[in-house]
């Protein structure tokens, strides 16, 4: 097969089969694979085998034929080096989906007229803005006058918490009648009996009003003054543990 120069495209020449030279302008190629290539120089003579070394045809393993080569490959004896130059392409941005209004067109803030209502009072259903909501616990929304009116509706979860709290109150109440009325008098005979007796009245009494308290306390909100029942049973609570703690420090003080 002729091999051809790659920058005049004229005839080239190789002695052993590596390396070819360009007799146009004198450039020294290096082959890298040939398909069916013979060399320019005279083929040599064949060796001769003795008559005498005939050696089976058994002994002499097979060697398999590597397969030709699927072209030519030619590349300068000096290779250039050239930069690389590297581009990252950024990805586009993708645009999130505009939000579908709430409401209809046309529906507006009660406050901010020329503002698209975002939510809807859920005691008085006047529409408001996203910055006119009070997001109450519950997913409650209210507008600014129902927030900060103390006639609003409370949510189911803290009218839980309210009703706990008074749960607590009514059964410190009673605890407090059955001592005062001597019934666990029996069980203070002795050092053990009244140690009992404390253990008794620190579980069934001052954890509740303790509980009580704390659970009555957390329903106070920042936006709206509270109503009368939470401040009843804060009170009712809170005089169980000044009780508990003066009780505490007269021991202390004997």
């Amino acid at each position: 097969m002729e091999l051809l120069c790659p920058d005049c495209l004229a005839p080239l020449e190789s002695a052993d089969g590596r390396v070819a030279h360009c007799p146009a302008h004198g450039a020294d190629f290096q082959i890298l694979f040939a398909r069916n290539f013979t060399p320019n120089v005279e083929p040599e003579a064949p060796p001769i085998i003795p008559e005498t070394i005939d050696p089976a045809p058994s002994q002499v393993p097979e060697l398999p034929l590597a397969p030709p080569p699927t072209g030519i490959l030619l590349a300068p004896s000096e290779p250039q080096t050239a930069p690389l130059k590297l581009s990252i392409a950024r990805p586009e941005p993708i645009a999130a989906p505009p939000l579908l209004p709430k409401f209809p067109p046309g529906v507006h803030c009660v406050q901010h007229q020329h503002v698209p209502a975002a939510n809807q009072c859920k005691t008085c259903g006047a529409f408001m803005c996203q910055t006119c909501t009070f997001d109450l616990p519950g997913a409650a929304a209210l507008c600014p006058e129902c927030a900060t009116s103390s006639k609003t509706p409370d949510n189911p979860l803290r009218k839980k918490i309210i009703i706990g709290s008074y749960i607590c109150a009514v059964w410190c109440t009673f605890m407090v009648a059955a001592i005062s009325l001597g019934i666990f008098r029996g069980v203070a005979r002795d050092a053990s009996g009244l140690m009992a007796l404390n253990v008794l009245i620190s579980v069934t009494l001052t954890i509740p009003s303790v509980t009580g308290l704390a659970l009555a306390v957390s329903t106070l909100e920042r936006r709206r003054p509270a109503s009368i029942p939470i401040w009843l049973v804060i009170i009712w609570n809170g005089l169980f543990v000044v009780r508990h703690i003066f009780l505490v420090l007269l021991n202390l003080l004997r």
